[in-house]
């Protein structure tokens, strides 16, 4: 109950620290440096500019414990669909100083990320998508965590152990 608490307690402090910002007129917002990092990312020639935008955003801790932090999705519009895969690239920022972390791009349909936290502080990231060609459907699941700023493949059953310990 009490980690439930300080986690919203946490997760209201950062979203009052962002509102508090771009109130304050400050030159860029949180979707421009969002926007900025995944265009310099991202290939020359695999977007059109203005093409990508912030889809989803969740706060937690995913590189450090207790470390304010934001998991960003980024979409694709007018995504060409090469082989029918649509693109999500999810991208973790630091709260305090808007820094990205670490990045990765997902090609596949229906891209899902879900936070698995553990008991250290530190959530790790489910994946799920998937791809029809021929008219097969195939799913894809993984779990990563985020180490030396990158997205590392972890074992599914080390989520699956870890969570169901909590």
């Amino acid at each position: 109950m009490m980690k439930k608490f300080s986690t919203v307690l946490v997760t209201g402090f950062m979203a009052a620290m962002l509102l508090s910002a771009s109130s304050q007129g400050k030159p860029s917002d949180l979707n421009e440096i969002v926007i900025a990092q995944a265009e310099r990312v991202m290939d020359v020639g695999s977007y059109e500019k203005g093409d990508i935008y912030v889809d989803s955003i969740r706060y937690g801790s995913f590189s450090r414990p207790e470390e304010a932090e934001m998991l960003v999705q980024c979409k694709f519009r007018d995504n060409p669909h090469v082989a029918g895969l649509d693109r999500t690239l999810a991208m973790v920022f630091s709260c305090e100083t808007q820094e990205m972390i670490a990045c990765r791009l997902f090609s596949a349909d229906e891209v899902i990320l879900r936070l698995i936290p553990e008991e250290k502080g530190v959530s790790k990231i489910l994946f799920s998508g998937r791809t029809i060609s021929q008219g097969i459907v195939t799913q894809y699941a993984d779990c990563f965590c985020i180490r030396n700023h990158e997205w590392q493949k972890i074992p599914l059953e080390e989520a699956e152990s870890e969570q169901s310990a909590l």
